[in-house]
């Protein structure tokens, strides 16, 4: 009998293919989503000259987020991963496209930017599903805290570097460069992934639980009243994450939740110690 030997490295994790593909993915993700948000925040800024308006649509989007998985973020176990994830980079895709318009309201640009981040709040568990599944079992953790370098690291790659093309480029043109990116991740996940069964298909655990919405709030509501997962729930959602349970997984950026799963078992009282 074959057994699969945990990466113990991140370069070991890098070699497999798949992992691959989401890591790329992830960098150009968070590219596009710094050049949107720099764009949009300039756009607003010069027909408002509003800090606060400017500000929320620099970073507004997680609230949209955090808003939408408490009542959708089931989607994630009912869809494809492939399909969940293309969902994302699709929604994106077109609405900074739609970006490009001129003379477009900021209005008008202030609803678009709700759009692909209620798209990443219905399938935000989608993509640690598929990282559990390509990784050997017990390399969780090390290939979360890879992707967490990824969106940390790209994050002031992606703002510092927008900053400085915007001396160069029109905010139009920093939309350009958005819909670009998401087109090369679009593509990505569509060339690079295997297609896989939604989980719901796979597990009994949703198949009979109801909606989508009572699904969602089921869930949130089993976390908040564990004590287990309560105390990370409870410091990620104030840092606007989204919410995940034991068997599926967040999109907040911290490998803090599954360790905090792993160190103490399901119904285990004591709770994980404070950062």
């Amino acid at each position: 009998m074959s057994v699969t030997i945990a990466a113990i490295t991140y370069r070991s994790l890098l070699a497999i293919r798949e992992f691959r593909v989401l890591f790329v993915n992830r960098c150009v993700v968070v590219i596009s989503v710094a050049a949107s948000g720099l764009a949009l925040a300039t756009i607003t800024y010069q027909a408002t000259r509003s800090a606060v308006l400017s500000g929320l649509s620099l970073f507004g989007g997680p609230l949209v987020s955090l808003a939408v998985s408490q009542l959708l973020l089931a989607s994630s176990d009912r869809v494809r991963p492939r399909t969940g994830l293309m969902c994302q980079m699709g929604a994106a895709l077109v609405c900074d496209a739609l970006q490009l318009v001129p003379g477009l309201p900021w209005q008008a640009r202030f609803g678009l930017l709700t759009i692909p981040y209620a798209a990443y709040a219905m399938f935000s568990g989608t993509r640690w599903v598929l990282v559990r599944e390509i990784v050997p079992a017990g390399s969780y953790i090390l290939a979360r805290s890879l992707m967490n370098l990824a969106d940390g690291g790209m994050q002031v790659v992606g703002y510092g570097v927008g900053g400085l093309a915007l001396l160069w480029l029109s905010p139009r043109g920093l939309f350009a460069v958005a819909a670009v990116a998401d087109l090369v991740s679009a593509a990505s996940v569509g060339f690079g992934l295997r297609d896989r069964p939604a989980r719901a298909a796979r597990t009994a655990d949703a198949n009979g639980s109801g909606g989508l919405v009572r699904r969602t709030t089921a869930v949130n509501r089993r976390l908040l009243c564990s004590p287990v997962t309560r105390p990370c729930t409870s410091r990620s959602g104030c840092r606007m994450g989204s919410w995940s349970a034991a068997s599926r997984c967040s999109s907040r950026t911290r490998a803090r939740r599954p360790r905090a799963t792993a160190r103490w078992p399901a119904g285990c009282s004591r709770r994980p110690p404070r950062a």
